[in-house]
């Protein structure tokens, strides 16, 4: 038996992969036939060569397994040897494709809850089915579009609806969700339904203050029992619930303010003192008459206005700064003196009221407090000076000030930067040197006598690179060593420039350079490098065979490079010039099988000296799509019912299309096909929802058949066409109408009991139950005469 072939469910004319049968036979020349008749229009047989086709498509979900039969004969060599046959199964499965959109198991759901419901409480599950195999009939479920409120509610893949926020229904009475089941493989086939969710309602409104923040003032001296303000809140609920008391609820201010519970008015329960409190935060707390009582609160600030009493105070006992000699006009410090009083009372003014050793070098801000120098001073005559800051309220009544001392120290100055000994050094080193390599040795000396500025601190400086361009490949060690921190490339830099620099650690620093010239010594080392990390290209499907695209690489070394494509299946539909790298197809090729291709493109080196180098790089070629495919409905037919008092507009059906292009070529929109009975309804063009657009009337008409055309936004559209049946119902929409209007009957007098008087007929234009009726004597002689109610 040969082995099995995989035949994907719709594929037509395509040769099966174990396309060719071939048998051994010393003579030839043998010819090849199905035995069966049973599968002939499904398949067929070559005859010379062996070659077995399919005629027509496949329906896994109806026959996934094929046996055939098939003999090979012999051609003989009469009347020797006479011909020769023999036969051999081959077993043919047929490969599901997602073919089958879901199904939910119901039209629409509804569910209950009540409102502020636990958060993530499942609350429905939702099912669907799907006929395609396990793999291609997974399905995930999604929230697509709701109404107001539907974003409390989160739905998990596998159809668990939760609650993720708190629903209200003073918000929204009921919600609307609509939920899509999608298959998790492509085409990612989907269906969609109603979900409605009730909200049930519960007390649930709380007292809420007008503002989040009041402001009061009040002064620091108001008695105990003085009115600071009266706030009100308002609820929503009514009787009980909305009646409101008020209570202070910070505890740090209990001892301070209390709060009238029925009319909200705040006063205070003993005296305040603005520099212990300038302000007081109360939390004000308004709690309803519920069964289970609702509060809200609201913030009062207080703010304690000033009364003068209070002297100016420096930040510092005792201040301190340094300056270099010989500078001027310079901030050398700011002293700062504050006043617990506010406003007028708490201005400060600063004065220099003494300098020892006596100076005119040193002022002080009148208003700012900052100390600055204006003549240069010599630390050789003097290094230290101490100043007298006196700190005054410009405007009080009476004055208040204080003083405080401030120390000035004079720093040296560095005036000697270092000197390198030569004003050029040369090295040279070769490229397959290690890391840290030793270079040469480089020492700078500096003439000042401290430590701080002469301490000398080596750093590379300005770099000049003759070619290429990439950083400085060298470092410097504390001791002026030269090393080597980073590879190196013959073949990219032959040659370094650069400034080595001496920086002492004064201030200001001071520093020196020399120049440092480093050759670089040649050693083979290159492999081929592509002009990109990878490549992307693109052709149109069904185009006839064409350049796509070139890849290059290049070699710093002296090289031959060919270019080649490693072995993949992709090979098959591609061919690259060995020499230039321009990548070609061979035949069209069919988005819809294939978007895109990814494919290895392989340089090979040959160097001068025999290595051979090799760089592979990523060719990701894109298929464009063109408009070749058509809308497929779900349905030839479809068909729905609605009775003939169905409001305007209201949704009837939902019809949807599928398109296998992609963008433009793939977006389907809907149309009616023009027709008297197409006046009676309307359709959405993107979602191919129908909804009514005339009211009906059965007795006048009472089916519909009208025409859908989904058509595709290609340049070039192409469209399907389906019809829908509508089925109107009947409602009781017509009473019974007498055959005459007035019927005349004469009789004799004595005439026996039951004798018929007259025969009464009527009509109605309902059908079944509401088209039935009976009769009955509404006025006149009840006494004498009687109607048979059926007849």
């Amino acid at each position: 038996m040969y082995s099995i072939a995989d035949v994907l469910q719709d594929q037509y004319q395509c040769q099966l992969q174990c396309s060719s049968l071939t048998v051994c036979d010393r003579l030839g020349n043998n010819s090849y036939s199905l035995n069966s008749s049973v599968y002939q229009s499904l398949f067929s047989l070559e005859e010379s060569s062996g070659i077995l086709s399919s005629n027509d498509s496949f329906d896994r979900e109806n026959i996934d397994f094929y046996v055939l039969v098939v003999m090979t004969t012999d051609r003989g060599n009469p009347p020797f040897d006479p011909p020769l046959s023999s036969s051999a199964c081959v077993a043919i499965e047929i490969i599901d494709i997602n073919d089958n959109p879901p199904q939910f198991t119901s039209d629409n759901y509804e569910v209950s809850l009540e409102e502020q419901t636990l958060l993530l409480s499942a609350i429905l599950i939702l099912t669907a089915t799907d006929p395609d195999t396990p793999a291609l009939g997974e399905t995930t479920f999604e929230i697509v579009s709701f109404t107001l409120g539907g974003d409390s509610f989160s739905l998990n893949l596998t159809g668990e609806l939760h609650v993720i926020s708190e629903v209200d229904r003073e918000v929204a009475e009921s919600i609307n969700l609509t939920v899509v089941a999608k298959n998790t493989a492509p085409p990612y086939l989907s269906a969609s339904t109603l979900v409605t969710v009730f909200v049930e309602d519960r007390n649930d409104n709380s007292p809420q203050f007008p503002l989040a923040t009041y402001q009061s003032q009040v002064l620091e001296d108001l008695p105990p029992g003085g009115e600071v303000t009266m706030l009100s809140a308002r609820d929503d609920d009514s009787g009980q619930n909305a009646l409101l008391r008020y209570s202070l609820t910070d505890n740090a201010s209990l001892s301070h303010f209390t709060i009238d519970p029925i009319t909200g008015n705040v006063t205070t329960l003993e005296g305040l003192d603005r520099e212990t409190t300038e302000e007081y935060i109360l939390v004000i707390t308004a709690t309803d008459g519920g069964l289970l009582p609702l509060s809200g609160s609201t913030v009062l600030i207080v703010t304690v206005l000033d009364v003068n009493d209070n002297a100016p105070i420096f930040s510092d006992p005792l201040y301190a700064a340094a300056t270099d000699e010989n500078v001027h006009n310079v901030e050398l410090l700011t002293v700062n003196a504050t006043d617990q009083d506010v406003g007028v009372n708490a201005q400060v003014s600063y004065s220099l009221v003494g300098v020892v050793p006596a100076s005119n070098a040193f002022t002080v801000g009148e208003d700012t407090g900052i100390i600055s120098l204006l003549t240069s001073l010599d630390s050789e005559t003097s290094f230290l000076y101490t100043l007298t800051i006196q700190a005054y309220n410009p405007n009080a009544i009476p004055l208040q000030s204080s003083s405080v001392e401030v120390t000035i120290t004079v720093l040296d100055t560095n005036d000697n930067p270092p000197i390198f000994e030569s004003n050029v050094y040369q090295a040279a080193i070769s490229e397959a040197a290690p890391l840290e390599t030793q270079l040469i040795v480089i020492v700078a000396t500096d003439d000042d006598i401290s430590s701080s500025n002469s301490n000398i601190i080596y750093s590379i400086g300005n770099t000049t690179i003759p070619t290429g361009n990439a950083s400085n490949p060298f470092s410097v060690l504390s001791n002026g060593t030269l090393i080597l921190s980073s590879n190196l490339d013959f073949e990219n830099i032959k040659r370094y420039e650069f400034d080595l620099v001496a920086m002492d650690t004064g201030s200001p620093t001071l520093s020196a350079s020399t120049q440092v010239i480093v050759y670089v010594q040649d050693h083979n080392d290159n492999t081929p490098v592509f002009s990109q990390p990878s490549y992307n290209f693109s052709v149109k499907e069904n185009a006839p065979p064409q350049m796509i695209g070139q890849v290059t690489a290049s070699d710093a070394d002296i090289s031959n490079q060919t270019y080649f494509i490693e072995e993949t299946h992709n090979v098959t539909n591609f061919v690259i010039d060995s020499e230039t790298g321009e990548l070609f197809t061979i035949g069209s090729l069919d988005r819809e099988m294939q978007s895109s291709y990814v494919i290895n493109v392989t340089v090979e080196d040959i160097g001068v000296n025999g290595v051979t180098r090799y760089a592979t790089v990523e060719v990701l070629i894109a298929i464009i799509d063109e408009n070749d495919n058509s809308p497929l409905f779900e349905s030839d037919m479809y068909g729905t019912s609605v009775f003939e008092d169905i409001p305007i507009p209201t949704p009837i059906l939902n019809i949807s299309a599928l398109d296998f292009d992609t963008g433009s070529n793939g977006v389907v929109k809907y149309s009616l096909l023009p027709s008297n009975d197409a006046l009676y309804f309307t359709i959405n063009s993107t979602t191919g929802e129908i909804s009514t657009n005339q009211n009906f009337d059965r007795e006048v008409q009472d089916s519909f058949t009208i025409e859908v055309e989904a058509t595709d936004e290609g340049d070039s559209p192409l469209s399907m066409v389906t019809a829908i049946l509508i089925l109107i119902l009947d409602i009781n929409d017509n009473n019974p109408v007498f055959v005459q209007p007035r019927y005349t009957s004469v009789i004799m007098e004595n005439t026996m009991t039951g004798t018929g008087v007259a025969m009464l007929a009527a009509t109605d234009r309902d059908i079944d139950e509401n088209g039935q009726f009976y009769f009955s004597l509404t006025e006149g002689h009840f006494d004498s005469f009687a109607v048979d109610p059926m007849s």
